[in-house]
């Protein structure tokens, strides 16, 4: 079975948050990040779960792909 990197490799630059949302998410609108994440947490665990069979990496993707779109 696949684990997803423990780490981001340096060369590898983040994805990029686009989109109507992406402005409000950079300024730190809490409001939007919850929308962005009510949205679109389920497909994102559904691909995680398809990828690594786990339940536990799968949420451990979710949070690291929306802690990534917070903080970019």
């Amino acid at each position: 079975m696949m684990h997803p990197p423990a780490g981001r490799r340096p060369d590898v630059p983040p994805p990029a948050v686009s989109g109507p949302a992406a402005p409000r998410l950079k300024a730190g609108d809490a409001g939007t990040l919850a929308a962005f994440y009510d949205r679109h947490a389920g497909a994102v665990y559904a691909l995680a779960m398809r990828v690594t069979g786990e339940p536990q990496t799968a949420e451990t993707i979710l949070r690291a792909v929306f802690a990534a779109a917070w903080s970019e």
